[in-house]
């Protein structure tokens, strides 16, 4: 049996390693520092400038600021990973998570009109997500058919000739 030019990580470690389930992560950190700020701004009074600043009492606004930062960190990740198009794209779902996460936690109400909204969002993102399937598909080919060579420069060589695949998909 001929060794592979890619050695995969044990299963826990590569779905925790997997662009995708940060992307997803992301998205749920979104949501929930928009969920957790819109509740600490509204149980604080509205200070003599009305900027909110007495909302930096409350532990959600904290909650908040916190899952911003768990989400840009989780961003970088995503971008260092995927391609921008690609990754943005599919972090848009945070533009229906939001008002279905309003509507679960904080009860508000969401119209019809909203709702179709919300659904053509998920109905866009299904569309998106197959061609970056098929070019994540031919990156996995060519990570696994690209000659392997012996020292540090194949990680490299992988690095370049799945970024060549992939500007290639694109196009």
């Amino acid at each position: 049996m001929k060794p592979s030019a890619v050695t995969l990580a044990p299963a826990p470690l590569s779905l925790l390693l997997n662009p995708y389930v940060w992307l997803a992560f992301n998205a749920v950190a979104t949501t929930a520092s928009e969920l957790f700020m819109k509740v600490g701004a509204v149980h604080q009074p509205m200070t003599l400038l009305g900027f909110g600043i007495g909302a930096l009492a409350s532990v959600f606004t904290w909650l908040g600021i916190i899952c911003y930062l768990i989400s840009f960190a989780s961003w970088i990740y995503v971008l260092r990973q995927l391609p921008l198009a690609g990754a943005y794209a599919i972090s848009c779902i945070v533009h229906a998570l939001i008002p279905v996460g309003c509507w679960l936690f904080l009860h508000e109400a969401i119209s019809l009109q909203r709702w179709v909204g919300i659904s053509l969002v998920a109905v866009g993102l299904a569309l998106v997500i197959q061609p970056i399937a098929r070019i994540e598909e031919k990156v996995e080919q060519a990570l696994a058919n690209a000659p392997s060579r012996a020292g540090s420069r194949n990680d490299e060589s992988n690095a370049e000739s799945a970024t060549k695949v992939t500007e290639g998909a694109a196009a």
